[in-house]
């Protein structure tokens, strides 16, 4: 059985959480202002991430993301600064896109293949079509 546990502290940002207007768009209407306001959210999110944890994308071992396609999570990594050399990306072809799981399932399995070590930074991006959520973690010993 293999036990996960990650922690990091948390503080209020003082970049407002929507600037963006993604969520003003209308997806059918305008494909690629949406994509636009998709991507400066993105971006505004990763911002707002450094800001809340003192730490760059190079602080982070790994990202982690829903199992998109390739395409896609690169593309996610771009925007929030990461090199795709850091994604997690073991699951696209073994699972692809299972939903809410993708993000728990992938940091079980790299916890499994020994990729996360105690100390290592992981950031976690869940998203939907217009919502997304970073989590900073930082895996560590589990005291008996």
């Amino acid at each position: 059985m293999v036990q996960l546990v990650f922690a990091d502290r948390w503080r209020a940002p003082s970049t407002p959480a929507r600037v963006s207007s993604v969520h003003d768009v209308d997806i059918e209407d305008d494909f690629g202002r949406f994509l636009v306001e998709m991507a400066k959210s993105l971006k505004l999110a990763g911002a707002v991430m450094r800001e809340l944890t003192g730490l760059a994308a190079g602080d982070y071992r790994h990202l982690v993301v829903n199992n998109y396609c390739l395409s896609t999570v690169r593309v996610l990594a771009y925007q929030l600064g990461f090199d795709v050399k850091q994604l997690w990306l073991d699951n696209v072809p073994r699972f692809s896109h299972a939903h809410v799981a993708d993000i728990l399932v992938n940091l079980a399995d790299m916890a499994g293949a020994g990729v996360v070590s105690p100390g290592d930074r992981v950031m976690a991006l869940g998203s939907g079509p217009v919502t997304w959520g970073l989590m900073s973690l930082r895996r560590v010993d589990r005291q008996s």
